[in-house]
């Protein structure tokens, strides 16, 4: 994958074998660990089961747009604050 490339090519360790799905996981895991409601994380997943499926699939028809804005908000935030400051 490309980015594979660009970290080989700034001289970073190869990461070990990966699928798109992990960084879905990765995502996942961190809403969690940032205290992102379990509904707003299966929105921004797209997924549909647990809160999105069955009954209440049919009548909650809440899109959550502000919850997943402020969600992604908070991923990048944690994600730069991970990164540090620009050198």
């Amino acid at each position: 994958m490309k980015l594979d490339q660009l970290i080989e090519d700034d001289g970073g360790e190869p990461v070990p074998p990966w699928r798109l799905h992990d960084l879905r996981r990765t995502l996942a895991t961190g809403f969690q660990r940032l205290g992102v409601r379990f509904e707003v994380t299966e929105a921004v997943l797209n997924h549909v089961s647990g809160s999105r499926a069955g009954v209440a699939g049919i009548y909650q028809r809440h899109d959550w747009k502000d919850e997943k804005r402020e969600a992604l908000r908070s991923w990048s935030d944690h994600i730069v604050g991970l990164l540090g400051e620009p050198q």
